[in-house]
């Protein structure tokens, strides 16, 4: 009917579904159309530095006082780090219940090569950028965060002597968003590509051995999402989850197809308007989701008690307790690219002296896991925000309820 429109969430679902057809039927095949979605992949990486970049440098900027950036950055630490805390022990917890390790046939030695191990130190160091321009170029997303905050409090500071910059960044962000507006109407087809090419390619064959694995990670996630995350809204801001979920489809759609918490940062951003959070609010908290990796935290707890019970090995409550702290501080460091979780699995491994070979045996499930995982990060990325602005009294109702246009 002429003036209906098909709303970009079923677009979106319509795609992914669509792909999982495809990829059922045409198997293998289905991988030749991965080209498109690797090409909306890169629209995205294209648009979303620069927009981390101008966001957070404007953001923290308006916000002016810098007693106001560290009262509104602690709020975010201590609510992302919380949040963090409840979905290691929650993988932790689903992990010793259900034994996901217990009767799988053993990997083959040097089945795949380890990553490259990231110190803890290393780690903690590779957020500060030396070159900022080298950050953009790498497309280091923790190092961009750090420069932007840093630049915008200069700038900040400077105040109107520096009016005609902080001017120019914000008609530049906005021409940002405009192209994020054209990119983000090219995420249907992406999707289906995408789907297409991860059902033909893996197939149900693999997810056969891990079964339980796969269900334990799909549970703890939607176990944060639905239930963590809606007492958090509920409790914090007064709002009603379900409203935040109606307004939450789009970016955990795109999470979940792109294995990309970046690829869904500008969806977020058009998510966090429509729920009425003030901009200079989202702008500062959801690039800060860099830090906030609650689902990869969560599947690298799980992943080592599998790996611990595959080569046999029982785990006591101080061990399992220390992957809670490595983990947490692994997941900090994790970059917002499909597959990172699986580098940084790796300090984990290391630092609790398990066999590094054991990453062989999640790996080949490793991108089914990551889009459970990846819809977790965004979604507690939101939730998060939504709190803080709340307490920062930033949040429209009207808007958020659908009574006000944004």
């Amino acid at each position: 009917m002429k003036g209906v429109r098909f709303p970009l969430t079923a677009q979106i679902f319509v795609g992914m579904a669509l792909g999982i057809a495809v990829g059922a039927v045409f198997g293998p095949l289905a991988g030749s159309i991965k080209f498109i979605g690797d090409i909306f992949i890169k629209l995205l990486q294209l648009v979303v530095i620069p927009l981390i970049f101008l966001v957070l440098a404007t953001g923290t900027a308006s916000l002016g006082d810098p007693r106001k950036i560290g009262r509104l950055g602690g709020k975010v630490l201590i609510i992302y780090e919380a949040t963090s805390v409840i979905a290691i022990t929650v993988g932790l917890v689903l992990a010793n219940l259900i034994q996901p390790g217990k009767g799988l046939p053993q990997p083959p030695a040097g089945t795949v090569k380890p990553p490259a191990p990231i110190g803890g130190m290393q780690l903690f160091l590779g957020i500060f950028p030396s070159n900022p321009i080298d950050a953009m170029a790498r497309g280091d997303t923790m190092q961009v965060v750090v420069f932007a905050i840093l630049f915008g409090i200069a700038l900040g500071i400077v105040g109107k002597k520096a009016s005609s910059v902080l001017k120019a960044l914000e008609q530049l962000n906005e021409v940002f968003l405009q192209l994020v507006r054209i990119v983000v109407a090219l995420a249907p087809l992406g999707v289906f590509a995408l789907m297409a090419w991860t059902t033909g390619t893996m197939g149900l064959r693999v997810l056969v051995p891990l079964t339980k694995y796969l269900v334990g990670i799909a549970v703890a996630c939607l176990f944060q999402i639905l239930i963590v995350s809606s007492v958090l809204v509920r409790t914090v801001s007064g709002l009603s989850p379900l409203q935040f979920f109606r307004h939450s489809w789009n970016y955990m759609l795109v999470a979940f197809s792109t294995c990309s918490a970046a690829a869904a940062l500008p969806l977020e951003f058009q998510a966090a308007e429509r729920m009425g959070i003030k901009r200079e609010v989202y702008n500062f908290t959801l690039p800060l989701g860099a830090m906030n990796q609650d689902g990869a935290a969560l599947y690298q707890a799980m992943a080592s008690v599998l790996i611990a019970q595959f080569f046999g090995l029982q785990l006591t409550f101080a061990q399992q307790f220390y992957i809670l702290v490595l983990a947490l501080l692994a997941s900090s460091g994790t970059f917002a690219v499909p597959g990172a979780s699986l580098v940084t699995l790796t300090i984990v491994l290391r630092g609790m002296g398990l066999p590094m070979e054991g990453i062989a045996l999640v790996a080949g499930v490793d991108r089914i896991a990551d889009m459970f995982r990846t819809t977790l990060n965004v979604v507690d990325d939101m939730a998060c925000t939504l709190v803080v602005a709340s307490t920062e009294k930033a949040v429209n109702p009207d808007v958020f309820y659908e009574r006000q246009v944004a």
